[in-house]
């Protein structure tokens, strides 16, 4: 396993630990070009993960904020 996974699923383990106390945490990241559903050059995928429900692929961006754009309604 890389770093970075190894780094990553120590950080989803403790989200999700994190809820058993009955608080919603949430956490924003960007997605890495291995992970994305969709072609690069569609932008870069955000993703947003409201604890303990899955990540969901909410926005893409342009490589310098230069653009966004919303995929589902907030």
């Amino acid at each position: 396993m890389l770093r970075h996974q190894a780094e990553l699923f120590t950080l989803h383990h403790s989200l999700e630990e994190a809820v058993a106390d009955g608080c919603p945490r949430a956490r924003v990241l960007s997605r890495r070009h291995d992970e994305q559903q969709r072609a690069p050059d569609d932008g870069w995928e955000l993703e947003v993960c409201l604890c303990p429900a899955p990540a969901r692929l909410v926005a893409l961006a342009g490589l310098h904020g230069e653009w966004l754009d919303w995929l589902e309604a907030a």
